[in-house]
């Protein structure tokens, strides 16, 4: 491990999927002097990066965001650290039957290709779906499933052959420094950072801490609008109603368990929608001081027992 640095160019806090790719491609367009910084262990710090279930829906109603998206699984192709699945949104109600319509309607706008399933396709495509209770579903083919923890490890390893990148695991960011001058928008230039290991200061610091970014914003008095998105997940498997090794659609529902994941031969993953961990959200935080109520939570719906009796619910 090399001597803690005292200054460097870019500073980037968040050693998950966002931070390890980003000094990756800093390293690409031959960038140098380049910190990366976590406060967990690695190659998995312990965040959504390591226990997230990794699916890329590439159809989002932004269009900005849909090719973000695309991109981001392209890159990922690039480095056969993903597998196209194909993934299935299904409706159980009339109003998110209408929504998939709208997914169905930017999909086209954006060149996505997409189809949109009666409950009979939507059972070719995954035969233990009980069709009954659906009303029909939306298919991309595109959608893949990310191995998160490799792909990090791999673009954190390029940045430090070609750009000598710096990563400190297990070092806690305690402060973010700023100069007094006031800026147009009533924002202070950010200079450094303080960690339990030193101080380092930067010229650009980038915050990819995932649902913790706005603990580290809050050390420079600004904010930055994520809101965490709770949702539970658990393996199973392998399952009996996966008799063959291949690969299934990923398949998910609003507020229902759904399997995700994929042969018999490794662990099938459930999970209950809405799935992001963290969202845009309009109304920013004033202060770090401010102290939040803490809102009741709708209890999801437990799994099904048919084909996963083995299957215990976590105690609350």
């Amino acid at each position: 491990m090399s001597d803690f640095p005292t200054s460097a160019k870019v500073v980037v806090i968040g050693a998950g999927i966002v931070g390890n790719c980003l000094v990756g491609h800093l390293a690409r367009l031959g960038w140098t002097d380049l910190v990366l910084l976590d406060k967990g262990p690695l190659p998995n710090p312990g965040g959504s990066t390591g226990h997230a279930s990794n699916f890329i829906f590439p159809v989002d109603h932004n269009k900005e965001m849909a090719l973000l998206g695309e991109q981001s699984a392209n890159q990922y192709r690039d480095l056969n650290l993903s597998v196209d699945s194909g993934g299935i949104e299904v409706a159980r109600t009339q109003e998110r039957m209408d929504e998939l319509q709208r997914r169905m309607t930017s999909a086209t706008a954006w060149g996505i290709e997409a189809h949109l399933l009666d409950p009979a396709q939507v059972k070719e495509l995954v035969p233990f779906i009980n069709e009954d209770v659906i009303l029909g579903g939306f298919y991309c083919p595109t959608v893949s499933v990310v191995d998160s923890l490799e792909t990090g490890t791999v673009m954190r390893k390029e940045a430090i052959e070609k750009a000598g990148c710096q990563v400190f695991a297990n070092t806690e960011v305690l402060d973010i420094l700023t100069d007094d001058t006031p800026r147009p928008n009533g924002r202070r230039k950010v200079t450094g950072v303080v960690t339990d290991k030193g101080t380092i200061d930067a010229e650009y610091v980038v915050v990819a801490c995932g649902v913790w970014s706005n603990q580290i914003a809050y050390m420079a008095d600004t904010y930055i609008p994520l809101v965490p998105a709770v949702h539970q997940m658990a393996d199973v498997g392998p399952l009996d109603v996966l008799p063959r090794p291949t690969t299934r659609s990923a398949t998910r529902s609003s507020a229902i368990w759904t399997p995700s994941a994929t042969s018999a031969s490794r662990p099938a993953r459930w999970r209950s929608a809405p799935t992001p961990t963290a969202r845009s959200c309009t109304t920013p935080m004033r202060s770090r001081r401010t102290k939040r109520r803490r809102s009741a939570r709708p209890r999801c719906p437990s799994p099904p027992t048919t084909s996963i009796s083995r299957w215990k619910r976590p105690s609350s």
